[in-house]
C-alpha cells in the first residue's frame, strides 16, 4: 500500500505541476526555480504543447486544480511515511498542509492574508483534503 500511495502522490504532483507550468504566468516563483535548475527547455516544451487548452472555460482547472493536486500529493506521501500509524504525531503531520491550505484561503477571505479569496479555490482545497486524507489513512 505504501508503494501505491507514493505512486498516486507522484501522479498528482506531476499533473499539478504540469498544469501550473503550462498555463500560469512565467513571473511566478516555480519558473525561476526551473530556470535556476537548467530546466528551461522542459518548461518551454510544456508551454508550447496543446495551445488550444488555454481558454476561459479552463480557468478553474488552471488556477485552482494545481494547488488541490499538490495537497492530495502531500497527503499521499505523508500517508506512505506514517503508514499504519494512528498516533497523534501521525495525525498532525497528515493534517498540517491541508489545514494550512484551507486556512490560507479563509484568511484571505477575512483580509488577514494577502491574496484574492476564491470560493472555487476553497472548494477544490476542501475536496482535495478529503481525497488526500482518505488515501493517506488507507492501510
Amino acid at each position: 500500500m505504501r508503494g501505491l500511495k507514493i505512486f498516486v502522490g507522484l501522479i498528482f504532483l506531476l499533473i499539478g505541476s504540469y498544469l501550473y507550468l503550462k498555463f500560469r504566468s512565467e513571473t511566478l516563483l516555480m519558473f525561476k526555480w526551473a530556470k535556476n535548475l537548467g530546466l528551461d527547455f522542459i518548461v518551454s516544451s510544456i508551454r508550447g504543447s496543446f495551445e488550444s487548452l488555454n481558454s476561459d472555460r479552463m480557468k478553474y482547472i488552471i488556477f485552482s486544480a494545481p494547488y488541490g493536486f499538490w495537497v492530495i500529493s502531500f497527503c499521499c506521501f505523508i500517508g506512505a511515511i506514517w503508514h499504519k500509524d494512528s498516533s497523534l504525531s501521525a495525525i498532525i503531520f497528515r493534517l498540517i498542509v491541508p489545514v494550512i491550505a484551507v486556512s490560507s484561503e479563509l484568511l484571505q477571505f477575512v483580509g488577514f492574508l494577502p491574496g484574492t479569496f476564491d470560493i472555487n479555490d476553497l472548494l477544490v482545497l476542501i475536496v482535495s483534503t478529503i481525497i488526500g486524507l482518505t488515501i493517506s489513512f488507507l492501510r
